[in-house]
């Protein structure tokens, strides 16, 4: 329900396009792009009004309200007060705002369109509502070092068209690496500082206990084997048949976001995404080729393992059995791209949390069984479809189970 609210809140109304001269509905679309109602709405909650948790390796943040209430939001904020939160990360009180809110990205944005932004923001009815107070570690905790943190790691510079490349790859360029801010989540992130490593951008980070794939052109640990259409297809519907299906964050990214690109915008983010360079790590398998995994172990061996009798009774009816699927709604495992992940993390995400497609046409979903399986019966079942479906050298023990599940919101 909570989804479905998001996506009314995101849809065009008579209230918050009244007399636009079109900067409310652009900024509306680069609000969309740019995925605020999925960092600024809480499960539940009024859209934008904040108190969405995130968790993250040094404590917990809760996102602040942005609805134009003048007393919890920023109703009250100037045109430069936005600007200057956008771009450089201080927020209207001289507070610096911690960079789980991605201004390292944003910081590229045109003035126009930060502006045409907060336009559509203030069009929208005021919420009432002070999130609950982050919880961070020391030194975390103290704001006044996000100063000399965005010394060494802030650009603060405007994003700038490469004269050498098409007006499409620059438009993408732009798209991906500041309204979109594809990196935030797909960059590594290095030591104490939890800066991206820009010289791995886009080749996979952790995002809400997930991972987030490479996704630059390597041919096994990225994109590479992908075809133009697969993205498209992915980004505006959340699913590659044979590929992959967007869950997780990635499944809110394509309900709020990716979703509304354009239809020159998408082709846009496309031909950036196949141009940047390839980054090699992460996965030593392709996703997208499980059957074609070695197989260690025997058949009767495989029917043995303790995961077996756990899919058979809880899986099977909608993924099938011997890698084929029951219902084209549901990837068989051999086709399934977190079958193969080294390590396995998202396929224990997905067990645990579940995934809703609630904004395609087919509404294929998966229920969550982070209520009734232990940590050992998920460690026994990602370990048989590892050894049966996709890398057998790839495997998952209950304490990593207990770790990832701790890492959830």
């Amino acid at each position: 329900m909570a989804l479905l609210a998001l996506l009314a809140a995101m849809a065009p109304c008579e209230f918050c396009l009244a007399g636009d001269d079109g900067t409310i509905s652009r900024g509306q679309y680069l609000a969309q792009i740019g995925g605020c109602a999925s960092c600024h709405t809480a499960p539940g909650g009024a859209p934008f009004a904040g108190g969405f948790v995130m968790k993250l390796p040094m404590g917990t943040l809760y996102t602040p309200n942005i609805s134009p209430d003048r007393a919890t939001g920023i109703g009250a904020w100037s045109d430069d007060d936005f600007v200057h939160a956008m771009q450089q990360g201080v927020s209207r009180d001289g507070r610096h705002l911690y960079p789980a809110f991605p201004y390292t990205s944003y910081t590229l944005m045109s003035l126009s369109d930060i502006l045409a932004i907060k336009a559509y923001l203030f069009s929208l009815p005021p919420v009432h509502n002070i999130p609950p107070a982050s919880q961070l570690s020391f030194p975390y905790n103290m704001r006044s070092l996000m100063g000399g943190w965005n010394f060494f790691f802030l650009a603060n510079q405007r994003f700038q068209d490469d004269p050498h490349q098409s007006a499409q790859w620059n438009r993408g360029a732009y798209l991906v690496r500041s309204v979109g801010h594809c990196g935030e989540c797909h960059t590594p992130r290095a030591g104490v500082s939890q800066a991206m490593e820009t010289g791995k951008f886009l080749g996979g980070g952790i995002a809400d206990g997930w991972s987030a794939y490479n996704i630059t052109p390597d041919p096994v640990a990225g994109i590479g084997t992908w075809s133009e259409d697969d993205l498209k297809q992915y980004l505006l519907s959340g699913s590659a048949p044979g590929k992959a299906w967007a869950a997780g964050p990635m499944g809110l990214e394509v309900a709020n976001s990716t979703r509304h690109l354009t239809d020159d915008d998408v082709v846009s983010v496309v031909t950036y995404l196949r141009a940047v360079p390839a980054v090699r790590g992460g996965n030593t398998l392709q996703r997208s080729a499980a059957t074609e995994a070695p197989r260690s172990l025997s058949t009767s061996t495989l029917d043995r393992m303790p995961g077996a009798q756990i899919y058979d009774l809880y899986c099977a009816n909608c993924h099938g059995s011997s890698a084929l699927p029951i219902t084209n709604l549901y990837p068989s495992m051999a086709d399934e791209s977190t079958v193969g992940d080294t390590p396995p993390r998202n396929l224990v995400m997905m067990i645990l949390q579940g995934a809703r497609n609630s904004f395609s046409a087919d509404g294929a979903s998966m229920p969550s069984f982070g209520g009734k399986f232990n940590d050992g019966q998920i460690a026994d079942l990602v370990n048989y479809l590892q050894a049966r479906y996709g890398n057998p050298k790839s495997s998952v023990t209950l304490e990593q189970v207990g770790a990832w599940r701790a890492d959830a919101p």
